[in-house]
């Protein structure tokens, strides 16, 4: 009789409350930080594969060159977490670090121009100016083109809330804005032959 009591008693102890989770995330917010290990901005130069543009005939063409035909910017977004991309909702715009301070503070774009998104991301660079360049006739204009990059990299925290119960997660990654800040032309005119 004793062991029926003692049975029935562990039935009736309350059992502790198990927080509900949310089976589907929306997207928050997303802020940088200066990555700990590797902070520094990098600059680096492309030097494009010449150019020729041919004039056959006998008067004066011009060229342009513009130098968004020739460049992209590129933002690279990428985590471990697998709830990282994973969230409802149509594609998110987001601001992304343009420069790094010396104290560690960030410049940022927009936040028109990029998408949070697993991977690679390549756009036509901001660059307004234009080079008009005369070839004469009977004349090759031979170009070259380097253009002068900037990476800024940076570690994330993306903000997730539930849609079902409200409750927030964090999310970690990293990513690196590659952007085209100046460029150059080397140009020479050939005549043909």
């Amino acid at each position: 009789m004793s062991v029926i009591a003692a049975l029935s008693s562990c039935d009736s102890e309350p059992t502790p409350d198990v927080p509900e989770v949310s089976k589907n995330f929306s997207f928050e917010r997303i802020e940088y930080e200066v990555r700990s290990y590797r902070g520094e901005m990098e600059e680096s130069v492309k030097t494009n594969y010449p150019m020729m543009i041919y004039n056959n005939s006998s008067v004066e063409q011009p060229y342009i060159f513009n130098p968004r035909d020739n460049a992209y910017d590129r933002m690279t977004f990428s985590s471990g977490d697998s709830r990282a991309f994973k969230f409802t909702g149509d594609e998110q715009n987001v601001k992304v670090p343009t420069w790094i301070s010396p104290d560690g503070t960030f410049q940022y774009d927009d936040g028109a121009r990029w998408f949070y998104q697993r991977g690679d991301q390549q756009i036509r660079p901001e660059l307004d100016s234009e080079t008009i360049l005369s070839i004469k006739p009977d004349h090759a204009l031979v170009i070259t083109s380097s253009f002068t990059y900037l990476a800024v990299p940076a570690d994330y925290k993306l903000y997730l809330k539930g849609d079902e119960f409200g409750e927030e997660i964090v999310v970690e990654g990293s990513c690196a804005n590659v952007m085209v800040v100046d460029y150059s032309l080397e140009y020479e005119m050939i005549p043909l032959e």
